[in-house]
C-alpha cells in the first residue's frame, strides 16, 4: 500500500424503508454530524470567479486542524459524495461515501464508506488507530440510531433538551396558560418541555399548522400570542433566492442596504425588499433556554430540498459528465456555479425525448430549454471551457412553509408587537383586494416589463431579478396582461386574488401578503406560454365573470405546487381590445 492510498472503513446495512425515506433521513449529514459530537465550524469566503471557498474547523488528535470543504457531489435517493482536503495534520484528505440501492425483496441497501487519506506514510498508524477508536464508534452510534428511526424502534437520535428548573417550568406552565388559542399553548408548552433544540430553533408556524393539523392562521396567532407572554422571540430573517437559506437577520424592513444582499453560500447579491425574501421564524424565549445551534455540515444536501443533483463537470478535454435520475411531472431547472445562463427543464406527460445533451459555454447552458417526459431521464453534459464547473439540477419549488413578512403584516396583532419598533420605523401599512401577475423569464429587460404591466392597468408594480410583480384593481386587466405575456416563448405568469398588503417607506409602495406569496408558489407550476392560477382563485366570482368575458379558459392541471396550492391552467383565446 502506498502512503496516498485511502485508509477505509465500510459499512452494509439494510432498512425495510423505501429509497425516499432512507435518502431524507441519511442526506441529513448535518443533523447526522451534530448527533455523533463531531463539533464542525465552517466559514465562508467569496472567490473571484464567482464561487465561495468553505473552511471547516475541529479538534482532531488533540490539534486544532483546518480543511477545505469541497461541494457534496449527490443524486437524490441514489449516493452522495463529500470531501475534505485538510491543511495540515495526519490527514491529508477525508472522503464520505454513501449509496443506496433497492433491494428485490423491498427496503434499501445501504453502503456507507469513510476514505482518509495519510499524509505520510509514518502518519498511516496514527490514522488507523484514530478510525478505529473514535471514528468508528461514533460512526456505529448515530447509523444504528438512523436505523432505529426508520424503523421506528427507536427515538429520535437528537439528543433531549436540558431539563427546565423547577422555576422556569413553572414559569413555563403559566405563561402557556395564558396564550391564545389554548390548544396552541398547550403545544407549545410540551414542545419547549421536550424537543430537541434543534427543533425549537427555527420555528415555522406553517408547518406546526401541518404537523398539528390546525388552521394556519388560528397558529399563527398563536405564536404571536407567545411572544407577546414571553415564551417565543420572533426572528425576521432574508432568504436568498437561490439557495433559499436564511442569510442576514432583518433589523428593519426600511433599510436601504436591503437593496443589494449577499448571500455569502452563493456568492451572488440580490434584492432584500422583494416579498418573499423576508421569512418569519419563531425560537424558545432565552429567559427559558439560551442555546445556539451550530452548522456542522454546510454543503448538506438537506439544506437545500430543491435540489435533485449536484456534481462536478471537468473541463473541455474530460469527458461527458451524465446524470441518470428519476423525474416526476414538474419544472426543473440546470444551473452551474459560478452561474451562467440556465436551461430549463420542463418534464410532462405526451413528450418523447428522455435523453438529451446540454452544453456549458463561458456565459450560458444551451440549449435554454428542454422537454423530456416523466420516468428516468439521462442528462449528458459537455463543457466547452478550460474550468471545471459545478452542476446542479433543482426543481423550481418554493417551501410551503415560510412565513412570509408581508403575510404576518395583514394580521393586526403583529402590526401591534411591530408597530413603533425598530423594525418598521414610519412605515405605513395598508391592505386591499388585488389581482396579482407574477411574472419570471421575460425575454427582456425588466424595466420594460414593468412598463408594459403599467401600460395595462397595474396600479403596483415590483421587481427583483428573477420576478416582476404587477397588482391589478379588476382581473380584466389583469387577464390582459397575462395575455400578451403568454405569446413570450421563455416567460412564466401567475394570477392570485386576494387581500394585498402594501408596505409603503422613503417614497416606495412594496405589495405583500398571502396573495402575493400564493402567486409566487403557484409559479412553480407556471409553463413557457401556459399561466397558471390556484384553484380556490379560479373561483373567484369576479375572476370567472372577467374569464368568461375575455373568452379565457381554466384548464385543471391535477399540478399541486404544495400540498396546500393546487393550480389550473388558464387558456387564452382571442381578445378584443
Amino acid at each position: 500500500m502506498s502512503q496516498t492510498e485511502p485508509v477505509r472503513i465500510s459499512w452494509e446495512l439494510n432498512t425495510n424503508a423505501s429509497l425516499e425515506e432512507t435518502w431524507a433521513l441519511f442526506s441529513d449529514t448535518d443533523r447526522f454530524n451534530r448527533s455523533v459530537g463531531l463539533g464542525f465550524r465552517f466559514e465562508e469566503s467569496p472567490v473571484e470567479d464567482g464561487t465561495v471557498r468553505r473552511v471547516g474547523h475541529a479538534r482532531f488528535l488533540g490539534l486544532n486542524l483546518s480543511w477545505d470543504e469541497l461541494p457534496f457531489q449527490f443524486r437524490e435517493n441514489q449516493w452522495y459524495r463529500t470531501r475534505r482536503i485538510f491543511h495540515s495534520g495526519p490527514a491529508a484528505e477525508y472522503t464520505v461515501i454513501m449509496r443506496l440501492r433497492a433491494r428485490e425483496e423491498g427496503g434499501t441497501a445501504i453502503r456507507y464508506t469513510v476514505e482518509v487519506v495519510p499524509r505520510t506514510a509514518f502518519a498511516k498508524p496514527v490514522v488507523m488507530l484514530e478510525l478505529k477508536a473514535n471514528t468508528r464508534p461514533r460512526l456505529d452510534r448515530g447509523l444504528k440510531g438512523l436505523l432505529g428511526e426508520l424503523a421506528e424502534a427507536t427515538g429520535s437520535i437528537d439528543p433531549a433538551p436540558p431539563s427546565l428548573s423547577l422555576d422556569d417550568a413553572s414559569r413555563l406552565e403559566t405563561i402557556c396558560g395564558r396564550i391564545e388559542p389554548a390548544e396552541v399553548g398547550r403545544r407549545l408548552r410540551a414542545h419547549i418541555t421536550s424537543a430537541p433544540l434543534y427543533q425549537q430553533n427555527q420555528m415555522s408556524p406553517l408547518r406546526f399548522a401541518e404537523i398539528w393539523e390546525m388552521d394556519e392562521e388560528e397558529v399563527i396567532r398563536g405564536f404571536l400570542s407567545a411572544v407577546r407572554e414571553g415564551a417565543l422571540a420572533m426572528r425576521w430573517d432574508l432568504l436568498c433566492p437561490l439557495c433559499q437559506g436564511a442569510k442576514r437577520r432583518v433589523q428593519s424592513l426600511v433599510d436601504p442596504e436591503l437593496r443589494r444582499v449577499h448571500c455569502p453560500s452563493c456568492n451572488i447579491h440580490y434584492d432584500g425588499t422583494f416579498p418573499d425574501s423576508v421569512a418569519i421564524s419563531f425560537r424558545t424565549a432565552e429567559a427559558l433556554r439560551a442555546f445556539e445551534i451550530p452548522v456542522e455540515c454546510i454543503g448538506s444536501p438537506s439544506r437545500q430540498p430543491q435540489l435533485i443533483a449536484q456534481d462536478v463537470l471537468g473541463r473541455s478535454d474530460e469527458g461527458t459528465l451524465e446524470m441518470v435520475l428519476d423525474l416526476a411531472e414538474g419544472s426543473y431547472r440546470v444551473r452551474t456555479w459560478p452561474h451562467r445562463q440556465t436551461v430549463s427543464l420542463e418534464v410532462r406527460a405526451g413528450v418523447e425525448p428522455t435523453s438529451m445533451e446540454i452544453v456549458a459555454t463561458r456565459d450560458a447552458l444551451v440549449p435554454s430549454l428542454m422537454r423530456a417526459r416523466p420516468g428516468q431521464v439521462v442528462i449528458a453534459l459537455k463543457n466547452a471551457t478550460d474550468r471545471p464547473i459545478d452542476v446542479l439540477l433543482e426543481r423550481r419549488w418554493r417551501s410551503a412553509h415560510v412565513l412570509s413578512g408581508g403575510r404576518l403584516l395583514e394580521m393586526p396583532e403583529a402590526r401591534d408587537i411591530l408597530t413603533g419598533a425598530e423594525l418598521l420605523p414610519d412605515t405605513d401599512v395598508e391592505a386591499e383586494r388585488g389581482v396579482v401577475l407574477a411574472v419570471e423569464g421575460f425575454t427582456g429587460a425588466n424595466r420594460a416589463l414593468v412598463e408594459r404591466l403599467v401600460a395595462h392597468g397595474a396600479r403596483m408594480t415590483h421587481a427583483n431579478e428573477r420576478v416582476v410583480l404587477g397588482v391589478f384593481r379588476h382581473s380584466k386587466r389583469a387577464l390582459r396582461a397575462a395575455a400578451d405575456l403568454a405569446m413570450d416563448p421563455s416567460a412564466r405568469c401567475s394570477l392570485n386574488i386576494g387581500a394585498v398588503t402594501a408596505i409603503a417607506a422613503g417614497g416606495a409602495r412594496v405589495p405583500a401578503g398571502r396573495a402575493i406569496d400564493s402567486a409566487l408558489v403557484a409559479l412553480v407550476g407556471a409553463q413557457p406560454c401556459r399561466p397558471v392560477i390556484p384553484v380556490a382563485a379560479a373561483e373567484d366570482p369576479e375572476f370567472v365573470e372577467a374569464a368568461r368575458n375575455e373568452g379565457v379558459k381554466v384548464i385543471a392541471a391535477n399540478f399541486a405546487c404544495t400540498p396546500r396550492t393546487h393550480v389550473h391552467f388558464v387558456e387564452f383565446g382571442s381578445m378584443d381590445a
